[in-house]
């Protein structure tokens, strides 16, 4: 027979360990997805730098006052300049290249275990868990005793015994 207390503290157990994977696969993917986002950002500094100079000397001394100061309004020839050369570079608004990976959406990589796994394996150890916690509790009961039989019920039973 298994004691009430270890069936707790076994199934304690499993679901600290499903709680423990569940938590760390995230950082997992934070710490690889945190790679991905740096070499997006410089292939996007990249293409806005090759923009820069592709554009005239009047339109960059235009964006660079821009950017210095957040209120100058750049001119609408200027504005027109850019999304050209834009979409002759084929670059997004957003400003990432289209020509290679990063105009594309990269998915986030989850990392050891993906997160519907994760929930799947949770719920699955918890229904396990309890499905031996309830048969541990089953076998724990007495065999039970026996109602008494009724008067005609016994009578039969002793002229059976005879």
């Amino acid at each position: 027979m298994v004691s009430s207390t270890r069936a707790w503290a076994v199934l304690g157990l499993v679901a600290a360990m499903a709680l423990v994977l569940v938590a760390l696969a995230p950082m997992a993917a934070a710490q690889e997805g945190g790679d991905a986002d740096a070499a997006e950002a410089q292939a996007n500094v990249a293409a806005m730098d090759k923009l820069f100079q592709s554009v005239s000397s009047e339109c960059q001394a235009e964006i660079q006052a821009g950017m210095e100061d957040q209120s100058y309004e750049i001119s609408e020839g200027c504005k027109r300049e850019v999304q050209e050369k834009m979409e002759a570079q084929n670059i997004k608004a957003g400003g990432a290249a289209a020509g290679g990976d990063a105009g594309s959406t990269v998915p986030a990589s989850s990392g050891f275990i993906s997160p519907v796994t994760q929930v799947l394996l949770f719920c699955f150890v918890a229904v396990g868990g309890l499905i031996y916690l309830g048969y541990s509790r089953y076998k724990q009961l007495p065999a039970g005793r026996k109602k008494p039989l009724s008067k005609k019920k016994e009578l039969k039973a002793r002229q059976k015994g005879r």
